[in-house]
């Protein structure tokens, strides 16, 4: 059958109308805002919200089930049918003890909308402990040309009681530190500088801040410094292990590379103090072995350094610090 250009136009506008009344006798689910941001939020605590659902339809909505998509986050309705054109309200709680970092939780709303038959709320954000110290420790990392930058750490009181810093004490000679006020109560900035770039091995210390906050008194930062090598020492730390009675006797190595396969040598090898022997045992241009023994582990032995001296004009002395632990 054939038909004329004008009865196919009628047909179609009588298609499009009789679609579109279809879909006004469907619900309509809406939700102006479904999406939460609670941005950073004290870990200790809850996450309190609630979603405005509105349907825009002219047939009742009927939410069949609501889910979490977490065990952290609740969800109720205060009614899972909602006539047209009126709402109801979702009310969520995130629970955030024991999470850090950032958090995004979903809740899933089933309904006999034919547009949105799973509908999904969200709430985002980032949880926090309630002393939050950005990074948790100050690291030096000393280039042998002796150029550093300041470090900087950020201190941020989540907590609804006001911090307030009365002193600062520093317990580490090889830096100082300044306390610089953001938010008064709130959040500080700690800025760190290196005094000197005569370290030859690793060195730490503690930062001390005493506040008027009653949870947090006192806050300890670490604070360490370390010089860039070029010499290499495998391992960095040697630790033994105590042998008690008459057990054999050992023998650990070290090897002490350069890391540009530039050529050195050793010149002396030494404990300090003489608690353990060490000598060269082997060595090739741009590596050495070092041998510790025979020797049989004992606490006396606990706080040696094993001192290597080498030509090596930038890093003429390498030291590997010495820990005894129980078996």
């Amino acid at each position: 059958m054939r038909l004329s250009l004008r009865a196919t136009g009628i047909l179609v506008l009588a298609t499009l109308f009789t679609g579109a009344h279809a879909s006004t006798n469907n619900p309509a689910l809406t939700c102006a805002n479904p999406v939460f941001e609670f941005g950073r939020h004290n870990n200790t605590g809850d996450v309190l919200h609630n979603f405005l659902l509105e349907n825009k339809g002219l047939t009742s909505l009927v939410i069949s089930q609501v889910r979490s998509g977490c065990g952290c986050t609740r969800a109720e309705l205060d009614r899972s049918i909602i006539p047209a054109g009126e709402s109801a309200t979702l009310s969520t709680r995130l629970s955030l003890r024991g999470i850090v970092g950032p958090k995004r939780t979903s809740i899933y709303l089933h309904t006999n909308d034919p547009l949105n038959p799973i509908f999904q709320c969200q709430l985002t954000g980032t949880a926090v402990t309630a002393l939050d110290l950005s990074p948790s420790s100050l690291h030096f990392d000393i280039p042998l040309d002796g150029t550093n930058q300041p470090e900087h750490l950020t201190i941020r009181n989540n907590t609804d009681t006001p911090l307030n810093p009365i002193s600062v004490e520093v317990k580490a000679s090889f830096c100082r530190v300044q306390l610089e006020t953001n938010i008064p109560g709130s959040q500080y900035t700690l800025t760190s500088t290196l005094l000197t770039t005569a370290v030859t091995a690793a060195v730490s210390g503690t930062i001390i801040l005493r506040t008027d906050h009653p949870q947090y008194s006192r806050i300890e930062i670490p604070v360490s410094a370390s010089l860039i090598r070029d010499l290499g020492a495998f391992p960095s730390e040697l630790v033994l292990r105590e042998i008690p009675g008459d057990r054999p006797t050992e023998n650990r190595y070290i090897i002490l590379q350069a890391s540009s396969n530039q050529t050195f040598k050793v010149l002396k090898v030494e404990a300090i103090p003489p608690t353990l022997p060490v000598l060269v045992h082997s060595e090739k241009p741009a590596w050495v072995r070092i041998k510790a023994g025979p020797l049989r582990p004992s606490q006396e032995m606990n706080g040696t350094v094993i001192r290597i001296h080498t030509d090596y004009p930038r890093q003429p002395i390498v030291d590997i610090p010495v820990k005894v632990v129980r078996p």
